[in-house]
């Protein structure tokens, strides 16, 4: 890879909505990130965002990436997350099963795979009960295991963003000064209120709302920090375990599960990235992503 970057058009499209729901009936929203230079035989890649996140958060990557690979990139928000619908249930299998369903009503047969934190066990997840879905499968920073220790702070976060008073909230800057005093650090403040939304329509009485769903979310947190039981399946296509070197969710104590799984894998680590490595070292990722997916022909 060169390094050379080209910025390429970008559009917001809602999903879709198609009479077919062969895998979900819930339809997932998504941005998606047209390229300008389409290069033949090269497939579409799906970014799936981590816990809290949603597709907006990849936007000015993918745009990079897009141009890079020659394909277009759709960010997707999952079930109780972003744009897309709330329901009271939030597993792996049903958030699958919910890109399964985004890639039917899409008509894209086949795809490369971004998945970060859950995202990156929700695409483990599809690859392994439909390999044939699946082109590339870039995991990023975390491993296909049962986190037990590891997850209290995302708990944690759940909890002061349920014990934030909205209605009390006239500002985006009074939610960050009553955050600031359990969420100390500035970037994961803004990280949590990029899920905070004015739903009051001209701004002039704020009516704030949380657009992740926090009572799904708590009660699924034991499902989330897991991992499915898949004994007899793994994914034989190109894998990439693309893991922060400051982050402690890729280690080699996870090797043998990930091995089992995904025996055609390769891990690898950005220096001085933490868990959300594509914001912390985004142009190293960048390289990383791209020479990993672009198509072997070209």
């Amino acid at each position: 890879w060169n390094g050379t970057l080209r910025l390429c058009k970008s559009r917001r499209e809602n999903v879709r909505h198609y009479s077919s729901s062969q895998y979900s009936d819930l339809k997932l929203s998504s941005q998606i990130v047209k390229s300008s230079n389409v290069k033949e035989g090269q497939s579409p890649t799906l970014v799936i965002h981590g816990l809290f996140g949603s597709g907006q958060n990849w936007r000015a990557i993918s745009r990079r990436l897009s141009s890079n690979l020659g394909s277009d990139l759709h960010l997707i928000d999952l079930r109780n997350h972003g744009d897309s619908p709330h329901s009271p249930q939030h597993s792996y299998s049903l958030m699958s099963r919910d890109v399964l369903q985004y890639l039917s009503d899409h008509h894209i047969p086949k795809a490369n795979f971004i998945g970060h934190s859950m995202g990156g066990k929700v695409v483990m997840q599809l690859a392994l009960d439909h390999a044939e879905k699946v082109e590339k499968l870039l995991v990023a920073d975390i491993s296909p295991v049962n986190y037990r220790d590891s997850f209290q702070k995302f708990i944690d976060f759940i909890r002061f963003m349920k014990e934030l008073d909205l209605q009390k909230i006239k500002s985006r800057k009074e939610a960050d000064e009553a955050l600031s005093n359990k969420v100390p650090n500035y970037g994961m403040r803004q990280f949590l209120l990029t899920n905070l939304k004015d739903v009051s329509g001209d701004g002039t009485q704020p009516n704030f709302k949380w657009r992740i769903n926090l009572d799904a979310l708590g009660i699924a947190m034991e499902d989330i920090r897991g991992f499915t039981e898949n004994k007899g399946k793994s994914f034989s296509g190109k894998t990439l375990f693309l893991g922060g070197a400051e982050s402690h969710y890729i280690i080699p104590e996870y090797q043998s599960e990930i091995d089992e799984l995904f025996p055609n894998n390769v891990v690898s680590r950005i220096p001085g990235a933490g868990h959300w490595l594509h914001a912390d070292k985004p142009e190293e990722f960048i390289s990383r992503a791209t020479e990993f997916l672009r198509d072997d022909s070209n």
